[in-house]
């Protein structure tokens, strides 16, 4: 005991407390050893062998330790039993709170939450509700999800967090709702019907873990219908992997947390944006192709006419010299006179001839050559539009672009600031603009829109 004049109440040590009850406990029959019913929760096996669980009965409950060498004689046990736990009460002296050291457990039937469970599992089956046939395919990437949640949630942190890291251009619709205590199967069906009526893409039904009575919510038939009911696709995350609810089971997609939810709407982005990048990257290589094509295509005329044109000049000689040799065999002087004259008419007609028949050859290789420019022209054209398409497409979805245009992202705390309702003045922000961020400080709020 601390001695202090000044005060009228004495001042114990945080040992001396715990050893105070602890004593109190051993002290009285009444708890040592003592039978308690109740209904099993929680059920875990620790490093060290101990066999750790729950003993409720409706909000109240009891820490349970049955240490290895006594938790190989007892039953097995699981969530929703009912049972008479007997053994020791006391002080857990670590942590300073009360706990019951487990000596023997007797089964005594399923717990009433169990059997609820069981009951609406079973009617559901006969209904067919989680045949896989039933469930709605996800249309991905997501740009609209409605999240509902309790506002405060950590299952709500988690999903927002894991989101904006990753896909920030991703709108997120909060529906808030209870998600556990009594009739909280309502409010959660409620928030359900309510974000169906938003322009979204699917629906996330979060919750950052739980007891197993503070889950139970996510197995009654109110929640079970409105996903039913869902215009949506419904995603559901309830956070508390071991378990797995009838929410889930009619779900049309099922992830252990909120995060690994989030992660899945974030990983489609990702998928899309390679597959639009590979489309980019295919199609330039194709112009490329079309273009080298086309290039191929021209010189091969362009040489198939010139060889085209010194065949008809060769030939032409090859007359000529015939025609020559003719001439030279007419052996008379007259004869050679008058064939003299006509061979000169004969050669400048056909000199004329061939300078006719080459120029037209020029013309119509020329004519080729523009007709295979111009089309190589429209092809490339109508390829490189194509391309400019699939940019333009890209910057759409480029969730940055609108800040070349001026404008810019206002974040308060490392969030992005939506309501001016949500500052004060003096508040510090951030606003981040195409080129590097400012920091400043609100003077005023005016959140009149």
């Amino acid at each position: 005991m601390i001695e202090n004049g000044e005060r009228d109440y004495p001042v114990r040590t945080v040992g001396e407390i715990v050893n105070y009850i602890a004593k109190w406990f051993n002290d009285r029959p009444w708890f040592n050893p003592i039978g308690v019913r109740g209904e099993v929760s929680e059920v875990k096996v620790s490093r060290d062998g101990a066999l750790r669980f729950d003993l409720k009965e409706n909000r109240a409950i009891i820490s349970c330790v049955a240490w290895s060498s006594v938790r190989l004689k007892l039953p097995d046990i699981k969530n929703g039993d009912s049972v008479i736990v007997v053994g020791k009460l006391g002080i857990y002296r670590d942590r300073g709170a009360f706990s019951l050291d487990v000596e023997s457990i007797e089964l005594t039937g399923l717990g009433e939450l169990f059997l609820r469970y069981e009951r609406l599992k079973k009617k559901f089956i006969d209904e067919g509700l989680f045949e896989d046939e039933r469930k709605r395919a996800i249309a991905l990437p997501i740009r609209r999800v409605a999240l509902v949640t309790a506002k405060d949630g950590k299952g709500a942190q988690d999903f927002l967090k894991t989101l904006r890291e990753e896909v920030p251009a991703v709108r997120v619709v909060l529906v808030e709702t209870r998600v556990q205590g009594e009739g909280a199967e309502i409010d959660i069906a409620d928030a359900l019907d309510r974000a169906g009526s938003y322009d979204i893409d699917a629906i996330v039904l979060a919750r950052g873990g739980g007891t197993y009575a503070d889950l139970f919510p996510f197995n009654l038939e109110p929640v079970v219908r409105a996903i039913l009911r869902a215009r949506v696709p419904v995603i559901t995350a309830i956070g508390h992997e071991p378990d797995r609810h009838l929410a889930d089971e009619v779900a049309d997609r099922v992830f252990g947390t909120p995060s690994k939810a989030a992660a899945f709407i974030a990983h489609a982005w990702l998928l899309a944006q390679d597959t639009l990048t590979r489309r980019i990257q295919n199609l330039e290589s194709a112009l490329r192709e079309i273009v080298a094509r086309h290039f191929q295509w021209i010189e091969t005329r362009s040489f198939q006419g010139e060889r085209a044109v010194l065949r008809i000049i060769e030939s032409k000689r090859a007359s000529f010299s015939e025609m020559d040799a003719r001439l030279e065999r007419l052996s008379p002087r007259q004869v050679l006179v008058d064939n003299s004259a006509r061979t000169f008419r004969l050669s400048a007609r056909l000199d004329s001839a061939i300078r006719g028949q080459l120029s037209a050859s020029v013309r119509r290789l020329a004519d080729s050559e523009s007709a295979l420019n111009r089309a190589g022209d429209r092809r490339s054209n109508a390829a490189a539009m194509r391309l400019q398409n699939a940019f333009a497409a890209l910057a759409v979805c480029d969730p940055l672009a609108p800040l070349t245009r001026g404008y810019a992202i206002v974040s308060a705390g490392g969030r992005a600031v939506r309501d001016a309702s949500s500052l004060r003045p003096g508040d510090a922000i951030v606003a981040r603009l195409e080129r590097g961020t400012l920091a400043a400080r609100v003077e005023a709020v005016n959140d009149d829109g």
